[in-house]
């Protein structure tokens, strides 16, 4: 809003800010903070209006000439995937998005596999099953849309402890026509190229993509860049029309022989899937898309251990 200032030197509306901080504390100490000099050229009926109030609870004011010299990066987050399109919105048969959310781990030799370029590991990590099964109306190829968001749990409590955002991404596979119900092996990953991935492999707390793909079934494999890295994650679905799903396990795990057995096995490297981008982030493929209706499946692994089932050991000496 603009407000209306008077003093002997300006006279005139002066575009400000409203902001909140959403931890509730620290607050601006500028000009127009709670309390500052320049409230006093506001008239009291003003100051109602816009409903000022001196509180120490993250709210405060800044003309927007100190917001934008102190802020250099400005992220506007819309609360659902609704089209944003204004003759969309106001159509009576606006569409509504649905989404759908399972709640993961990923945990040190049972469920944290790391991104692809570890293929002996990254079967482990929890896989979320999709079903696409109508194209978009509107889709002259008839593809379907799948938004998906993968979000950090907790970390922001844990910063003061000096714990960083993991480095995070995601990548989908194609199932076919008869997928294998339960987890999918190694040897499904060897062998099958993805079908989408996530912009980047970033230490963010929250990534998304946007994706089309062909009517079908799919897994979805959020993961940290690097094995054994260990955090707790959401992920969320987003579908024009109502979805639905089930949570299903299986035991995954190594124990320490299995791991060394891993590590000694990775010299026959594999290409990398996933490379490292500036910034700290790493690049893989980007995707688009938009869908109809989904079943949304979480294939998340126990901590429960059992055999890995791993190639011919391999003896080097040293």
């Amino acid at each position: 809003p603009k407000v209306e200032i008077e003093t002997p030197r300006k006279k005139g509306k002066i575009p400000m800010v409203r902001i909140r901080n959403p931890w509730g504390e620290s607050e601006w100490n500028g000009a127009w903070s709670d309390q500052s000099e320049e409230w006093k050229f506001i008239s009291q009926a003003e100051r109602n209006e816009i409903g000022l109030v001196y509180e120490d609870d993250g709210e405060f004011w800044m003309s927007f000439q100190d917001f934008i010299s102190n802020f250099q990066k400005l992220e506007i987050c819309n609360l659902a995937p609704d089209s944003l399109d204004e003759d969309e919105l106001n159509a009576r048969s606006k569409k509504r998005w649905e989404s759908t959310c399972e709640s993961g781990s990923w945990v040190k030799r049972v469920s944290a596999g790391g991104c692809r370029n570890y293929l002996d590991t990254f079967w482990t990590n929890p896989q979320f099953k999709v079903s696409l099964t109508d194209p978009d109306d509107d889709d002259d190829d008839n593809m379907c849309t799948l938004l998906i968001a993968v979000l950090q749990k907790d970390r922001r409590k844990i910063k003061k402890q000096g714990i960083e955002m993991l480095t995070i991404g995601y990548m989908i596979y194609n199932l076919g026509e008869n997928p294998k119900s339960g987890m999918q092996d190694m040897n499904f990953f060897k062998y099958h190229p993805s079908s989408g991935k996530s912009a980047s492999f970033i230490n963010m707390r929250e990534i998304c993509g946007r994706h089309k793909l062909e009517p079908g079934n799919y897994l979805i494999i959020p993961s940290t860049f690097e094995p054994n890295c260990e955090g707790d994650f959401l992920v969320r679905v987003f579908t024009e029309k109502a979805s639905t799903g089930g949570l299903m396990d299986e035991e995954t795990g190594f124990d320490d022989d299995q791991l060394e057995m891993i590590s000694i096995c990775r010299l026959q490297a594999q290409p990398p899937q996933c490379c490292p981008s500036k910034g700290g982030s790493f690049v893989t493929e980007r995707a688009t898309s938009r869908q109809e209706a989904i079943a949304f499946q979480a294939l998340v692994p126990s901590r429960t251990a059992r055999a890995a089932v791993l190639g011919p050991k391999v003896v080097i000496g040293v």
